[in-house]
């Protein structure tokens, strides 16, 4: 093993390096592994854990801006995605469903679970497809749906 040491750890978080030398330039170190694609918004990042746990980090200095937990409990692999036309962060939860964030403040301004339908929600690991008038959310049993936003009502109502 040449005098290496190997751990599994419950730490994660993202390091940023200076293109035109490769040193270190902003660290944020997280209480969850990181494991989906971050998401730049503005001059930050927004990342998620394993745990379902989705932050906004200053690029300028490392430092968390807000952390909302989306109660996952365990692999959450989806990344969040912005809607620019909408204003909203879109980040699919396994089992509590797809929230709708304000990107400045991580409050959640909606959340939409398929219940009462013929297909209830299936834990998805993919983020939403944006598509003209919506997006498009496809869970683990391949049920496809197309959701519409409402800022007025804060609703995401699914398109029949």
């Amino acid at each position: 093993v040449f005098g290496e040491v190997y751990f599994a750890s419950d730490l994660g978080g993202v390091f940023c390096f200076r293109k035109k030398d490769g040193e270190p330039d902003v660290a944020y170190n997280h209480a969850g592994p990181v494991a989906a694609k971050p998401l730049l918004v503005d001059q930050d990042l927004v990342i998620s854990d394993l745990k379902g746990k989705v932050c906004r980090v200053s690029l300028k200095d490392g430092q968390r801006i807000w952390c909302r937990d989306t109660g996952e409990g365990k692999l959450a692999l989806a990344n969040p995605i912005l809607d620019p036309g909408a204003g909203v962060l879109l980040y699919p939860s396994q089992k509590n469903g797809l929230f709708v964030l304000n990107p400045s403040n991580g409050e959640v301004l909606a959340k939409w679970k398929a219940e009462g339908e013929k297909q209830p929600w299936s834990r998805a690991f993919a983020p939403p497809t944006l598509v003209p008038g919506g997006w498009i959310v496809v869970d683990m049993k391949g049920v496809m749906r197309k959701l519409r936003w409402s800022a007025e009502t804060r609703n995401a109502a699914a398109l029949r």
